[in-house]
């Protein structure tokens, strides 16, 4: 079976705009406190979009190229879209600090809607990836593919640790084996041990090798 270099990180998307969106619809929006909240909520989700963009355009799509070049051009055109509403969607979630108490109200609602359009058009953007881009993929050299979804794991410990209890109770078991197979393949012993002690925290007692 070919390597699915989507299968985890998308699970990680769809659960932050789902639960941004969740967070939209039950916001006090004439609070300050909970819009300062919500706008450093939004900042985390636009930053996490925009890596996730620039890791497929710098990293997925270059290979992507040699068998589908013209889905390339299509998602990569997509990305230039979202990240432009999604930076437009930022600025009007921080101008609701200065619309009148009154017409709070119907300029949330509003915005949420807006942002729900946003999730209905990067749900599709996703799913062409999925069904469109990782079949083409699924044709190049494994070993290839291996090392791109590896380097994913490269960054600071820290961030990884961080990112394990994030996103670890997303996965399903094989999900869980393959990513920590990547770590471990991508890290010294001594930096695999406190990745993977971060995995078994936040889901209890797993096994970290196939």
């Amino acid at each position: 079976m070919a390597r699915d270099l989507y299968r985890a990180i998308h699970k990680a998307m769809r659960k932050d705009l789902f639960e941004v969106s969740a967070a939209i619809a039950c916001a006090d929006l004439t609070n300050a406190d909970g819009l300062a909240a919500l706008r450093g909520r939004f900042a985390g989700l636009l930053a996490s979009m925009e890596h996730h963009a620039h890791m497929e355009d710098h990293d997925v799509h270059p290979l992507a190229r040699e068998v589908a070049p013209e889905t390339v051009d299509a998602v990569t055109a997509e990305h230039h879209v979202l990240d432009r509403e999604l930076a437009e969607l930022e600025t009007e979630l921080g101008a609701l600090s200065e619309v009148p108490h009154g017409d709070v109200w119907s300029r949330g609602q509003a915005f949420y809607l807006r942002f729900n359009r946003y999730v209905a058009s990067y749900l599709l953007h996703i799913d062409r990836e999925e069904r469109e881009l990782m079949p083409a993929l699924a044709t190049i050299d494994a070993e290839r593919l291996d090392a791109l979804a590896r380097a994913d794991y490269e960054g600071p410990v820290e961030m990884l640790v961080g990112a394990m209890g994030n996103m670890m109770p997303l996965f399903n078991a094989d999900d869980r084996r393959q990513i920590l197979r990547d770590i471990e393949a991508s890290r010294t012993a001594e930096e695999y041990a406190q990745i993977a002690a971060a995995a078994r925290a936040s889901i209890g007692p797993t096994s970290e090798r196939s």
